[in-house]
């Protein structure tokens, strides 16, 4: 008479690869985003003290050229946070995909017991 029985396993088809690199890269890409930032600022800057001028026009545009580095500042902040998270869970999917959940079913023959 057989038994069956089954084993649930899960296997590694892939080995781990990690692409903890691919975070260097991108803020590689925030960072060029900030340098701009920072020279538009700059030459707003310079063009409103170029001319010599003064008044409320030109103190308006310097502080909303300020107000708005600020605000771009602050979003590069939290891009450069969230860059971090999503690598990191990008990696452990795709780690996960490198797994694959199995059953295995099999039968024993089993002599009956004498009575």
């Amino acid at each position: 008479m057989y038994s069956y029985y089954s084993v649930k396993l899960t296997a590694r088809i892939l080995p781990y690869e990690s692409h903890l690199d691919k975070k260097d890269k991108l803020q590689q890409y925030v960072e060029a985003i900030r340098e701009e930032d920072r020279n538009f600022l700059k030459l707003v800057q310079d063009i409103m003290t170029d001319d010599a001028s003064a008044g409320k026009i030109i103190e308006a545009i310097e502080q909303n050229a300020n107000e708005q580095h600020q605000k771009n500042e602050a979003a590069l902040q939290l891009v450069s946070s969230d860059i971090s998270k999503m690598v990191h869970s990008f990696d452990d999917q795709t780690d996960d995909m490198k797994t694959q959940s199995m059953t295995i079913y099999y039968r024993v023959w089993e002599e009956e017991a004498a009575n």
